[in-house]
């Protein structure tokens, strides 16, 4: 018989459904906890510094607060603005656990000893803040070296300040095979250094990219040996291209024919790549103020490389007062347009008013 009993027990349980069981049972059923976990209060900070110091990972870095007031206070002391700090921070963010004496000092050191003002210093590393991260040792130093082998600490200055980049990328990947280039290409030594210091940039490019460019330079009538062909290839170089484009259909529009445009290039090559806004400020001057045609621009470039304010506005307005005045008598309309853009004083002898 207790086997019988046993056996009811077993085909009983093999039947019951769950919500006879709940029923039942459900006083003894653990209940779920609705509310939702406070990890804030939960947060093993311990397990966190176990992880980085099983990794091998500086915690102190983490966790050292008086390492990120020293790098603060540096930068604070060579007279960054709040701005500034953050603008490296949040693009650097490592930064704040530099060792500032050991990394951080030494760089700014050496970059101050450019002959760079703090002001302007601050401004390239809020622009580039990369400059911050390279190894001094390893990158800046060998660059700055070959940067000094050919040319003057006053211009190591200025390369820095135009184009800080060379040294981030450094020198040896494509600088030096591209001023092989050009030496192979018969351009002196001072025209190199003069690219090296005012146009980098085209010294940055792939050696393939600098070959094309000294071609198209060569092609459009430029004399390697001259400074004119330096400001060819950096006219060409890059963005410029564009800008050059932009320009050619904007001068379209005024009346320049095909052949003002390569006349105009080589005598000042920088006359294509200033900004939209100049260019059409200096043709409007010309052409709806002065009243003389766009094709006087073509054969006197270099005025869209003049300041408007500080040039070339001063000097209309005192030729139209002479217009006004009656006292342009013996004077031609070129000696006029000569003394805007040239020597004022040796174009015209000024009558006594």
């Amino acid at each position: 018989m207790p086997n019988q009993d046993r056996n009811q027990e077993v085909f009983i349980l093999l039947n019951t459904t769950y919500e006879a069981v709940l029923m039942n049972e459900h006083e003894r059923i653990p209940k779920p906890n609705n509310q939702k976990p406070n990890w804030q209060d939960n947060q093993d900070t311990s397990k966190f510094c176990r992880y980085h110091q099983q990794n091998s990972h500086n915690t102190e870095e983490f966790q050292s607060p008086e390492r990120a007031d020293s790098v603060l206070e540096l930068l604070r002391n060579y007279g960054a603005s709040q701005t500034q700090i953050s603008k490296l921070i949040r693009s650097h963010p490592k930064l704040i656990s530099t060792d500032p004496e050991k990394n951080l000092l030494p760089k700014l050191e050496f970059f101050s000893f450019l002959e760079i003002s703090k002001v302007d210093l601050l401004k390239k590393l809020a622009f580039n803040q990369k400059l911050l991260a390279v190894s001094l040792r390893n990158r800046i130093l060998p660059t700055y070296n070959f940067l000094r082998s050919m040319l003057s600490e006053k211009n190591v200055g200025v390369v820095f300040k135009l184009n800080s980049w060379i040294f981030l990328e450094g020198h040896c990947k494509h600088v030096v095979p591209n001023i092989g280039l050009l030496r192979e290409s018969a351009m002196p030594q001072p025209c190199i250094a003069f690219l090296l210091t005012r146009g980098t940039r085209v010294l940055m490019v792939n050696p393939e990219k600098c070959g094309q460019l000294v071609s198209d330079v060569k092609q459009m009538g430029f004399n390697l040996e001259k400074s004119t062909s330096v400001n060819a290839l950096c006219a060409l170089c890059g963005k410029n291209k564009l800008v050059l484009n932009r320009s050619r259909e904007v001068l379209k529009t005024w009346g320049w024919s095909e052949d003002d445009f390569p006349s105009a290039f080589r005598k000042y090559p920088q006359c294509m790549v200033v900004s939209e806004k100049k260019l059409m400020q200096v043709v409007v001057l010309f052409v709806n103020k002065m009243g003389w045609s766009s094709g006087m621009i073509a054969k006197y470039p270099v005025a869209l490389g003049l300041s408007l304010e500080r040039r070339l506005i001063p000097r209309c307005s005192v030729v139209e007062r002479f217009h006004k005045r009656e006292l342009e008598s013996g004077f031609s309309a070129e000696t006029y347009r000569e003394a805007v853009l040239g020597d004022f004083c040796e174009q015209i002898s000024w009558p006594r008013t």
